[in-house]
């Protein structure tokens, strides 16, 4: 592969890391779960099958709105169910239209080189994190509790409404460019909060975009190089490199 064809590829990479850990960030504060992510949140899979059937954006948002309906307690046994649901009703849209052969790059997430993927996602990357860094008081008040945020004067309501739906469009850019790509936006938020020694959200987004776009770029090279010339899904390798991370944090406790 040409360095033309790989300079796409490392920018679609590092977007992708920036924006799902990101993303994980948010939703686990948002939440108060650490396991809340925009895959297990069923995000990503209502975002499969709409990009499926058309619209990416339209599968996100409704899944986002469901999760908004949902009160705080219930929304990742929720997002969990509703994510197996959409993520099986996309496997019975790629077997009926014939494409059981994408299965594996929708998945478990395909890095591509083309240009116009590293653009869409490059700028997504950009806004995405500009917008995120201007909710960062907000989010670190709400670490303290939601009733204690209440008292201190936080709309909870209004900011878990309004990062949900951001973190809807912003999941429907990376499956409708990548596909599902997993463990990123679980496991890579759990070791920035770890190796940055807070919880401040201002400095676990520097920590995290750095991590989660290392990872990605390792993750694929392994993908390219372990059993060449055949690739691996790049999801796969993702899982095997970061598992082990996500196991050791907890023996640690």
């Amino acid at each position: 592969m040409s360095a033309s064809d790989w300079l796409p590829r490392i920018i679609v990479a590092v977007a992708l890391g920036v924006i799902l850990v990101q993303s994980g960030l948010i939703l686990q504060t948002l939440c108060m779960h650490t396991f809340c992510e925009p895959v297990t949140l069923g995000l990503s899979g209502g975002a499969l099958l709409g990009a499926l059937l058309g619209n990416a954006f339209v599968g996100a948002l409704m899944q986002g709105v469901l999760l908004i309906m949902v009160p705080r307690r219930h929304v990742l046994i929720v997002g969990v169910t509703l994510g197996s649901m959409l993520t099986s009703c996309a496997l019975i849209v790629l077997t009926a239209q014939h494409r059981g052969f994408e299965t594996f790059h929708w998945l478990f997430g395909a890095l591509n080189n083309s240009w116009s993927s590293a653009i869409a996602l490059g700028v997504t990357a950009c806004v995405n994190y500009l917008v995120s860094l201007r909710f960062c008081p907000q989010l670190d008040l709400l670490l303290l509790g939601a009733d204690h945020a209440r008292a201190l004067g936080l709309k909870t309501k209004r900011l878990f409404v309004l990062l949900m739906l951001k973190e809807s469009l912003v999941v429907a850019v990376t499956v409708s460019q990548g596909g599902l790509i997993g463990s990123l936006g679980l496991v890579v938020p759990v070791v920035a909060r770890r190796l940055s020694g807070t919880y401040l959200h201002r400095v676990n987004f520097h920590y995290g975009a750095l991590l989660g776009s290392g990872a990605l770029l390792v993750a694929d090279f392994g993908a390219h190089t372990l059993l060449r010339p055949e690739v691996i899904p790049v999801g796969i390798m993702l899982n095997l490199l970061l598992a082990p991370f996500l196991c050791l944090n907890h023996a640690w406790k």
